[in-house]
């Protein structure tokens, strides 16, 4: 599983379970105030959560990042000496026919 997926799925996750949570919370034989402060504490879980997941995605979106620089730079390299290499077997023919 990539972890873009990975990353939804936690998210799905995160977001079914707040609303399981609340919907759970809305039929419990509570008082107004309590129940509120139940769903707030619940909500307050759930960002928290969230938070986390979201700062491990950009950590591994980070690292992916700095691996797919580093190919690019590598074949950025390996096309700039092809390049020379091709310009300078041009040259060597054309002073050949001169």
């Amino acid at each position: 599983m990539k972890e873009s997926e990975v990353g939804g799925l936690v998210v799905g996750l995160i977001i079914g379970a707040a609303i399981g949570a609340t919907t759970a919370l809305l039929f419990a034989p509570k008082s107004g105030k309590e129940l509120r402060e139940d769903i707030y504490e619940k909500l307050d879980d759930a960002k928290d959560e969230l938070m986390k997941a979201t700062t491990e995605l950009k950590e591994v979106a980070i690292e992916k990042s700095k691996g797919a620089k580093e190919i690019a730079a590598e074949k950025l390299h390996e096309a700039q000496d092809k390049l020379a290499e091709t310009v300078a077997a041009i040259k060597e023919r054309a002073q050949a026919e001169e």
